[in-house]
Parts: structure tokens; sequence; C-alpha cells
């Protein structure tokens, strides 16, 4: 049975459970498919959708069916953010045309290589009212932040990184 979304979950820019994320530095393919791979055995299916056209984007109708589906990232696979800011994805999200597309158009995620070597970390973004605010999370619980804490947590999660260094999940 499909999803039926009301109107304001439509216009509700955060209601989506699809994030994004981007890679904007070349990284090994096989990092790629660490970071999507983790977060599928965390959260139990996938919510992280790897950036790249919104063509390859699953539609709202298709979400819940599609969700709990991971291929993995073929080794030809080349993201068209590569030299990209966090600006620009920040604003390809908000560009992504909802309906049809089932995109969370307020949070996403960056594979930064340097801080997922260093720290098994990636950076999470939110992107409101043309503010950008981002934190460390384990790279691995990035769609458990997301779905089970984000919307009610990140405020606090902010704060503690900010006052304690504490990332997000960790």
């Amino acid at each position: 049975m499909d999803h039926q979304y009301t109107e304001g979950q439509l216009e509700d820019d955060g209601s989506e459970d699809v994030f994004a994320l981007f890679v904007l530095e070349d990284v090994p393919i096989a990092m790629v498919n660490e970071v999507l791979q983790g977060n599928h055995d965390q959260a139990s299916t996938n919510y992280m959708w790897l950036a790249d056209s919104y063509d390859n984007l699953v539609d709202i109708d298709q979400s819940n069916k599609d969700g709990n589906k991971r291929p993995q990232v073929d080794e030809q696979w080349h993201s068209p953010f590569i030299g990209k800011s966090v600006q620009d994805a920040a604003e390809f999200i908000k560009n992504c045309p909802k309906p049809p597309k089932a995109l969370n158009k307020v949070h996403f995620a960056v594979l930064d290589r340097a801080m997922y070597e260093s720290h098994g970390w990636l950076p999470v973004y939110r992107y409101e009212d043309g503010e950008l605010q981002t934190m460390p999370c384990d790279a691995d619980m990035v769609s458990t932040f997301f779905i089970a804490y984000d919307r009610d947590t990140w405020e606090e999660s902010l704060r503690i990184w900010k006052e304690d260094g504490i990332p997000a999940l960790q």
C-alpha cells in the first residue's frame, strides 16, 4: 500500500526520511560503500541516498517500498559534487522537486575523508531559513541520528558539541 501524504507533509521540507549523503572530494568507492552499509546495518534499512541526480532519487510514492534496498555503489560511480561546497549541497537539496521526490530538504551529511579516517565521524548539517549548522556524528549512526533523534534534539546535540566537543551519538 502506498503511503498517503497530507498537504502539510508535502509542504514540510523536513518531513521525508530519505537523507542525502554528499561526496565533495575524491574518496575510494570502498569508503562510500562502507559508510552506506554501516548506516544500513545500524538503522535496519536504508535512509541515505548517495546524492548525484534527482533522477536517481525515489519518488514519494515509492520511498516506503524501496527504502530498504541498498545496492553497492559501482566502482565507476563518480560524484558530480566533487569540488563543490557544502553550500552548493544545501542548495541542491533545497531545489529538489517535492513532490514527486522523497528527500529531506533540511538535513544531510557529507563524506569528509579526513574526518572519517581520523575519527570515524561524518559532518551532519541542518539547513533552514538560509542558515547552515553542522556538527560531527558517528559515521555509522548518521541515519539513526536523523531518524530517531534529530528532529527533537538538534539544538541540544549542537550545544553539547560546541561546549563539550562530543559528537552526536558518540
